[in-house]
């Protein structure tokens, strides 16, 4: 059996929990936890969503993204709304408290991207975006594991 720092798993492991902590560290700064940033992102773009629409888009169960929602609710980050064309469905929709947000997040993300790929080429960049791209897809083909 290789070592376990041979193993390609755990080390994406490794990364996938410190760029976490760093990218936790820095929504912290302005108030969000992650996760967070992906649903006002996806709030902003479009005018409210369902819960259930805003799960599948963050690809988590609807029980998770309620929970999520009732925190951002409580900070004044989310509002629920009636939906206009159904009357029995609720839209969530960003505040303006959040939507000023956004900048911020679009910085931290972008720092973030930049300290992870520092020092790669173009090319490295383009193999590396191929090659977690089929990764993916090796394993949304395969979840019988």
């Amino acid at each position: 059996m290789p070592p376990a720092d041979d193993k390609i798993g755990l080390l994406l492991i490794q990364i996938m929990k410190r760029h976490r902590y760093l990218a936790e560290h820095a929504l912290s700064k302005i108030g969000l936890h992650v996760g967070q940033e992906a649903i006002l992102i996806q709030l902003a773009e479009s005018d409210g969503m369902r819960p259930s629409d805003l799960a599948a888009c963050m690809d988590v169960e609807p029980p998770t993204i309620t929970r999520v929602l009732q925190r951002m609710e409580n900070t004044g980050l989310v509002e629920r709304r009636e939906d206009p064309e159904d009357g029995r469905a609720t839209l969530i929709c960003a505040t303006e408290q959040a939507k000023s947000l956004l900048p911020a997040v679009d910085d931290i993300w972008t720092q973030l991207e930049q300290t992870t790929l520092a020092n790669f080429s173009d090319v490295e960049l383009a193999l590396l975006r191929r090659l977690l791209n089929q990764m993916l897809d090796n394993l949304n083909k395969n979840s019988d594991l």
